[in-house]
């Protein structure tokens, strides 16, 4: 029973990159995402702010984040910023680029990479660009939008691929057909780009400059990337990426570029020529399907493996971005109905398996949510009941209502979760098997999940909620046990939601 509970220091016990180089641009380094609106307040208007993000780096950095991605901080109309009035300005509700240059002056001080997420696809309606070419036709900024006369209905009707659909084409007057239709695929205040105007490209390459030289952010989150030209042209927004790139690249070198591409694993592939790294939307899905159903699929590790081989083949540098859930998905808590135990599971596969993990903010205290997006954004608590400075007050809470949830909680409970999150990201980012090893399947129970990890580490999950039977195959020592509780288990069996970790001998 001993060896279930013979614990190694993982910084003495494996060899770390993390005393030759920043950890912060290891490939394996967590990150984490900040809905900017909801995570802390620094002057008291309700909003969250990038003065109120510097100010709780000492708490990212102590859970052990690497790199933050900021979701976007422009100038919008709307409360998610997805629609941009101005790509080199702060909305003023979130600061200014002095702010930004302080947070980001304070992040690389604690070894915390800044990455922004950049709208390329479409701005707002209420951009210059396109409030001027809406009312005169013969603006040169009306060829930086996608246009089409009523009587085209060859365009703008029902086409294939789901780019030409009527709805996503919008009348420029809804009282006078006559002055035709603009195309916005995601929403009539969301215009799409030209992307076949040179001018357009270059300017939208000139702005990402802007904030890699002058602020000195990292790199940025490209949302909708997969869409800058029709779902049936790939190889055209794929050219367009590995153009942005080698502009980016030409003020620096190793900017961090991730992109959002909601598709297929052969077509994610092809858009690692030009982005580095990718988000692992399937493989979200399959951990949440397995804790679900309680069963590996039996296919599991070996997919994941065969992604990793075919990004390699594009790309021997890629970077598998992994995540649970983001901000446009329900919560991962709430999809395991409140489940702790699972909650607790689901950080040990996404942690332990290759790639670079992705939490949602309030994900390590168990932040709940369902759609509406603004339900799945709501403010995280810092202290209980939010009687502080910092907590948002923007929207009203309709799930996280429990005043007790909080972070300040979290922190003085040594069992929460916050603390196995903790937990699980220093192991990572100290043992070089879990920061870089490869992956292969380790045949056992389909009730369990277990796979090998780089030279020497072997790790099993327990997918149900009863013990299991499970010997510690030879040449293998215990090192690791993760749960919902402290009970010791009797030697030879792994206990409910459990992971178990071992190294060779």
């Amino acid at each position: 029973m001993r060896k279930y509970f013979l614990f190694f220091l993982a910084i003495i016990a494996c060899t770390s990159t993390a005393s030759t180089q920043q950890l912060r641009n290891n490939p394996g380094s967590v990150y984490y995402e900040i809905f900017v609106r909801s995570f802390s307040d620094s002057n008291g208007d309700g909003i969250g702010d990038i003065p109120g993000i510097t100010s709780k780096l000492d708490y990212l950095k102590d859970l052990g984040i690497k790199g933050i991605w900021l979701t976007p901080i422009h100038p919008s109309p709307t409360y998610h910023k997805y629609d941009v009035m101005d790509y080199r300005a702060i909305d003023p509700e979130y600061g200014s680029i002095e702010d930004m240059k302080t947070l980001v002056k304070e992040a690389h001080a604690r070894d915390i990479s800044i990455i922004m997420d950049y709208v390329v696809n479409h701005t707002s309606t209420l951009h210059p660009w396109f409030s001027t070419a809406r009312l005169n036709p013969a603006a040169d900024s009306r060829d930086y939008y996608l246009w089409a006369d009523e009587s085209e209905t060859h365009r703008w009707q029902a086409q294939p691929f789901n780019q030409g659909l009527p709805w996503q084409w919008h009348k420029v007057d809804s009282n006078d057909a006559s002055k035709g239709r603009y195309y916005g695929f995601f929403w009539r205040e969301m215009p799409d780009l030209n992307f076949n105007n040179s001018f357009v490209r270059k300017t939208m390459i000139d702005h990402a400059k802007f904030w890699l030289s002058e602020v000195g952010i990292d790199g940025f989150r490209l949302d909708a990337a997969q869409h800058v030209y029709e779902l049936n042209e790939h190889h055209k927004s794929i050219a367009w990426w590995e153009e942005f790139r080698k502009g980016v690249e030409s003020v620096k070198k190793d900017v961090y570029l991730v992109g959002e591409i909601v598709n297929a694993d052969s077509i994610v592939t092809g858009y690692f020529s030009g982005l580095k790294a990718n988000f692992h939307f399937d493989l979200g899905k399959q951990i949440l399907s397995m804790l679900k159903e309680e069963k590996d699929p039996g296919d599991f590790v070996n997919k994941l493996s065969n992604s990793i081989r075919i990004h390699k083949a594009k790309r021997s540098d890629c970077i598998d971005a992994i995540f649970l859930t983001n901000h446009d998905q329900d919560r991962i808590m709430s999809e395991l109905s409140a489940n702790d135990a699972k909650a607790r599971l689901a950080a040990c596969i996404m942690l332990t398996l290759p790639g670079q993990p992705y939490l949602y903010y309030g994900e390590e205290i168990g932040m709940l949510g369902k759609k509406p997006d603004e339900a799945i954004r709501e403010p995280i608590l810092w202290s209980n009941h939010g009687n502080d400075s910092h907590t948002t007050t923007w929207e009203a809470m309709r799930f996280n209502l429990n005043p007790e949830n909080s972070v300040q909680s979290h922190l003085q409970d040594s069992n929460s979760l916050y603390h196995h999150y903790k937990n699980l990201i220093m192991l990572r980012h100290s043992d070089e098997d879990l920061l870089s090893g490869d992956i292969r399947s380790f045949k056992t129970d389909p009730t369990l999940l277990a796979y090998t990890r780089g030279k020497k580490t072997l790790i099993v999950h327990n997918l149900t909620g009863t013990t299991k039977s499970f010997e510690i195959p030879n040449g293998y020592n215990a090192f690791k046990q993760y749960s919902s509780n402290r009970k010791a288990i009797t030697k030879g069996s792994i206990g409910p939601y459990q992971t178990l970790m071992f190294q060779q001998q």
